[in-house]
């Protein structure tokens, strides 16, 4: 996914330098890409979102901007997803719940060492609370 991001962030900052080069409006650059339809969805983004093409300076008949909502935007998108969860999945591993009392190691933060921990409550979405052997700040720390 990050992949991904990084690639639209490279795009758009290349739409706003053209853009300034060629001392346009960076925004109907933009404006114009979301009207692109996407190479994996056959849909632009603003179809997908509004469920039409959206009114830029570039000339375009009536018919392209009426609403064309249906489930192929919905199904094309949703198809992209279970592919890409397909594609991390085959890499993941399930791991087994700690309980109340399990001895772990964890990290205050991502500059910290790891340090020796108890589980002291289960909390929602796969989250602990800890009590830390050596309490460098609060006493207990929740972690994921």
């Amino acid at each position: 996914m990050c992949g991904r991001a990084e690639a639209a962030v490279k795009v758009i900052k290349n739409l706003y330098e053209r853009a300034m080069e060629d001392k346009e409006d960076p925004h109907l650059a933009l404006l114009a890409w979301h009207n692109t339809p996407a190479e994996q969805l056959g849909l632009s983004p603003a179809q997908i979102m509004f469920g039409r093409r959206t009114r830029t300076n570039m000339p375009m008949t009536d018919q392209l901007l009426r609403s064309a909502y249906n489930d192929t935007a919905h199904d094309a998108l949703s198809a992209a997803k279970q592919r890409q969860a397909s594609y991390y999945d085959r890499g993941a591993k399930t791991r087994c719940p700690l309980s109340a009392g399990d001895r772990v190691r964890a990290q205050w933060d991502s500059d910290s060492n790891w340090e020796k921990a108890e589980v002291t409550k289960i909390l929602p979405h796969r989250s602990y609370q800890l009590r830390f052997e050596t309490v460098p700040r609060d006493g207990e720390h929740q972690s994921t």
